[in-house]
């Protein structure tokens, strides 16, 4: 890679000049558009320019190097072209710009930190791409306005809308959407719309909450009824009005849910009072056999202190006994 830049940049040095002529330049506007250059060229003394037209022609790589001396660049428009790459910090030194259109090229990835140094940029259009399963997950704290429509992306998630914390406008329309989580839009704290129309919806519940809360909350204005697919068939499941699919009953859905979980609940606590039933048995149960067992046992500490007392009053007179008979013996001794 570090070869074809170097061949690129000497290239471009050579054809340069040739290339610029047939630019549009004025104090502030340099406009190739619909040129068919495949190079950006080289230009000298463009710290005046702040906007660089490139739209219509045949680029098909961007470079560091091609934007390095323009450092009052606001507008940017790289659109109808043929980009499949764009470099790491291609727009690094453009630290005024403002708008980026990267739309209807055949970019399949843009890299995370694409404008994450552009500290000024509001816009980019990134719309009429490839993206598909690489849905851009991008860096940048000022962008307001980002268009990712017709770049046929499957899925849209936290992860791609949480580096954009000032992000107010998205628009994802005509893509592979199934689903989309509504609470993702929460994180920027100005996001105010997106758009949404033209998606492969689930024909679901799932997707008619979906549209509800994001009607409800005004950030997506419905103009025309949403479809969604099922079997290979189109069924539209929400308009202006709410759901419209005939076939699916949400409400119904909600409330026999709600039902189900109060049957549930209802077990849960037959179950528990049958079950503090039974323990309440077993500790009835139990006092019963420690009071009989106490019971058992002072009849038997009584019986054998009777017992006891019975051998040493037998003991006490047997010894009596005893020792009179000596007494009697030593009395007959004597006389």
């Amino acid at each position: 890679m570090g070869r074809i830049k170097l061949y690129h940049i000497l290239l471009l040095t050579f054809l340069s000049p040739i290339i610029a002529q047939r630019c549009k330049l004025t104090s502030r506007e340099i406009n190739c558009s619909g040129n068919d250059l495949n190079k950006i060229p080289m230009f000298q003394n463009t710290g005046n320019i702040e906007i660089l037209d490139f739209c219509d022609n045949e680029i098909e790589e961007l470079y560091k190097a091609n934007f390095y001396n323009f450092t009052n660049l606001k507008q940017l428009r790289l659109n109808f072209n043929n980009i499949v790459y764009v470099e790491d910090n291609t727009f690094e030194n453009l630290i005024q710009l403002e708008s980026l259109d990267l739309s209807k090229n055949i970019l399949e990835e843009v890299p995370d930190e694409l404008i994450s140094t552009n500290k000024k940029i509001i816009t980019l259009n990134l719309s009429n791409n490839l993206f598909s399963s690489r849905t851009p997950s991008l860096y940048s704290s000022s962008l307001e306005n980002l268009d990712l429509s017709w770049t046929k992306i499957s899925y849209f998630t936290e992860e791609n809308i949480v580096g954009l914390p000032n992000l107010k406008t998205l628009s994802l329309n005509a893509n592979n959407l199934i689903h989309v989580n509504p609470e993702i839009f929460k994180l920027p704290k100005s996001f105010s719309s997106v758009n949404l129309n033209f998606n492969s919806w689930a024909c679901n519940c799932e997707t008619i909450k979906m549209f509800k809360k994001l009607t409800e909350e005004n950030l997506f204005k419905i103009d025309n009824d949403i479809n969604c697919y099922r079997e290979n068939r189109i069924e539209a499941i929400y308009g202006k009005n709410g759901p419209i699919s005939k076939r699916l009953n949400c409400e119904k859905h909600n409330n026999d849910s709600l039902i189900n979980g109060i049957k549930s609940l209802e077990e849960i606590l037959k179950m528990e009072k049958i079950y503090y039933q039974e323990l309440r048995k077993e500790k009835d149960v139990l006092v019963s056999v420690t009071s009989l067992t106490m019971k058992i046992l002072i009849v038997v500490i009584f019986f054998v202190g009777i017992s006891l007392g019975i051998l040493i009053s037998t003991i006490m007179d047997k010894r009596i006994r005893q020792i009179r008979r000596r007494g009697i013996y030593r009395s007959d001794s004597l006389s």
